[in-house]
């Protein structure tokens, strides 16, 4: 018989994977929009469908997505983590990590990267999940309250701005209320203050009717901006928590594989 057509918005030739290994993707070298850094587990070709994680930079990792600008992508974030192996034990997802330029970072963007990951990857549908740091939260909550939460199985905020999404300034998080998050912050960051995680956490908490699962805040105690390193790497597991907030008593990979979209 025939061979099967690629499904619709695959590419040509399409994306070949090297397992195990962090590799980056300039624009234009995928029919992507955007360059991203790619993970996929080693064992990808003997499972249908993989969990997908996608991870939103930082100010510091802004860039064209270029050959000349997206090796930046490995100088912070869930991309130097997984390029130096130092995350998730069991190496479960496929990692995704877009590179941005400001004026990328927003609902429509991150909704078409989506579409191009569940195509041109083994993307289990009912697992992706959502992460960022800093700036990164610009595009996370643009897209999960423009989308009424989307595609996200969880999300996992880490310092991240939450008062630009979508660029109006205005956060709907009722809308998103059925996306589990768990959001980190260094009680004394002073880049992105840790009101903006407390606000989420605030404001979700006025949803009626509410969360069915109660936003996580972890809050390390004295810690500054740069607390996603040592959450990615779990090495902040156990660390000293404000007064009231949830301890980071779970590695975050295990916490978002208890979830699936139904």
């Amino acid at each position: 018989p025939a061979p099967a057509p690629p499904p619709a918005g695959a590419c040509t030739p399409a994306v070949v994977p090297n397992p195990g290994s962090l590799v980056l993707r300039a624009k234009g070298t995928t029919c992507a929009s955007l360059g991203y850094a790619e993970f996929v587990p080693l064992a990808y070709a003997s499972a249908s469908t993989w969990p997908l994680i996608i991870y939103f930079h930082g100010d510091g990792q802004i860039g064209d997505g270029s050959a000349s600008a997206i090796g930046v992508l490995t100088s912070s974030g869930l991309a130097r983590q997984v390029q130096r192996d130092q995350w998730d034990p069991g190496r479960r997802f496929i990692v995704l990590s877009p590179q941005m330029e400001l004026s990328e970072m927003n609902a429509a963007t991150v909704k078409q990267f989506i579409d191009y990951a569940k195509v041109n990857f083994k993307v289990d549908p009912k697992r992706i999940y959502l992460t960022g740091s800093s700036r990164g939260g610009d595009p996370l909550f643009a897209y999960l309250s423009a989308e009424n939460g989307g595609e996200a199985a969880a999300a996992v905020p880490i310092s991240a701005l939450s008062d630009n999404a979508d660029d109006n300034g205005t956060l709907r998080e009722c809308a998103y209320k059925d996306v589990p998050l768990w959001l980190f912050h260094g009680s004394a960051d002073t880049v992105v203050s840790v009101s903006a995680s407390a606000t989420v956490q605030l404001n979700l908490g006025n949803c009626t009717p509410g969360a069915p699962v109660p936003p996580r805040f972890t809050e390390f105690t004295g810690a500054g901006h740069d607390v996603w390193t040592s959450v990615y790497d779990l090495s902040a597991m156990g660390d000293a928590v404000q007064p009231g907030r949830q301890p980071y008593d779970v590695s975050i990979y295990d916490w978002m594989l208890q979830y699936a979209r139904p």
